[in-house]
């Protein structure tokens, strides 16, 4: 048996290497399932699927309404955590 190494990857290899999703990389979103809720039926042709998007801050809770749209995502609503007190929507400590 011979002794032999194995090369490291040269730079054609890294000119096609296409990095996975940032917030993926990240752990903070999972892409799949973020695919599986755009996904439209197809008789509803040319109407938005909505989701709600919240993520958690240390100051506060983000809160977001969006639909797919093929330039990205567009967001329809941001409802602030801040004024919902005021229109007697939520309860805030």
């Amino acid at each position: 048996m011979g002794f032999f190494t194995t090369n490291p990857p040269r730079k054609p290899y890294f000119k096609r290497y296409q990095v996975k999703f940032r917030r993926w990389r990240e752990g903070k979103s999972d892409c799949s399932a973020q695919k599986q809720l755009v996904i439209q039926v197809k008789n509803k042709y040319h109407i938005p699927k909505y989701r709600m998007i919240v993520r958690v801050t240390n100051r506060d809770i983000i809160r977001q309404i969006a639909y797919a749209h093929i330039e990205g995502d567009m967001t329809a609503c941001f409802p602030d955590l801040h004024y919902l007190p005021e229109i007697d929507q939520i309860h805030v400590r």
